[in-house]
């Protein structure tokens, strides 16, 4: 276990284990923000053939290794599984609402590269189990400061560039949900931070890459349209977005708020996301605007 310079009890607390527990190692590192760092720290001080990750505020399942290492080992070409992950409130008696879908409910091809491109991160880190062998070949998470909250992304990507992996049925990680989760707090600088990775190994091909980069653009774009890029222009991105992937239905929506002054456009985009999200439900990828909406109701 690594402690990543916590200033509460949680060292007390791993030590406490560690002196019942001799296969629990704890690790005391200088605090660097970056969840890579102390998964890469324990990475490199594991001696098993198989590598798991627990973050500090999620919970397995008691069966989840067990469950996942059966999945492994019935397919030699699998490089790691995953499963679905259930959101749950840290204090729920805060909230009046169920907790919202962060991880997306989608099962992956096994040959998932291409998907993750389009669709994004569906996979939870805490439910990965993956052969030790598979880290020794793509290495480590990666420890870009800008990539912080995506570098889990980066990481899953590389593997599923030569890897199988597969789903393990069943939700066999809760993933609390509360004011600071990384993983809710990715912005349009980590999103460009990845696309800069994924163009320098010329990893942005085929449909899968034309769906990132059509994203790509809309995310820019929707930064115009919150306030937080200024030196792009909103309907150049929305038009990029639409070119780059006009099979995609859901752009060609966008065309009549190109004509609308920027006050109008943004509250008729914001409106057209959360119509979008009602209607998917827990198929809607994660939003900001949706997001903000019902933080503010909390």
């Amino acid at each position: 276990m690594t402690d990543d310079g916590s200033t509460d009890a949680s060292l007390d607390v791993l030590n406490r284990i560690a002196r019942f527990d001799a296969r629990v190692r704890v690790f005391a590192l200088s605090h660097s923000g970056l969840p890579a760092v102390g998964r890469n720290f324990a990475m490199r001080q594991a001696h098993g053939q198989y590598l798991a990750f627990l973050d500090s505020d999620d919970l397995f399942a008691p069966d989840k290794l067990q469950k996942q290492l059966q999945v492994l080992q019935e397919d030699s070409s699998l490089g790691l599984t995953y499963s679905w992950a259930e959101e749950f409130w840290s204090d729920p008696l805060l909230h009046d609402k169920p907790a919202p879908v962060i991880w997306r409910r989608f099962v992956l091809p096994q040959r998932a590269f291409s998907t993750l491109l389009s669709e994004g991160n569906v996979v939870c880190t805490s439910s990965i189990l993956m052969r030790r062998s598979v880290w020794e070949r793509i290495g480590d998470f990666n420890e870009i400061p800008a990539l912080r909250g995506m570098e889990d992304h980066d990481f899953i990507l590389r593997v599923a560039k030569h890897y199988n992996i597969k789903r393990t049925e069943g939700f066999l990680v809760q993933y609390r949900l509360h004011g600071t989760n990384v993983s809710k707090r990715n912005n349009f600088e980590q999103f460009h931070a990845l696309k800069m990775l994924l163009q320098q190994r010329n990893e942005l091909v085929g449909k899968g890459g034309r769906d990132f980069l059509s994203g790509y653009f809309m995310a820019r774009a929707e930064q115009g349209l919150a306030g937080a890029i200024v030196n792009h222009s909103i309907r150049v991105d929305f038009i990029k977005a639409l070119a780059i992937n006009p099979m995609l239905w859901k752009r060609w929506f966008l065309l009549p708020l190109l004509i609308l002054p920027r006050a109008l456009m943004f509250r008729a985009y914001v409106l057209m996301k959360r119509i979008q999200a009602r209607i998917e439900g827990d198929a809607a990828k994660p939003h900001l605007f949706v997001l903000k909406k019902d933080s503010s109701q909390k």
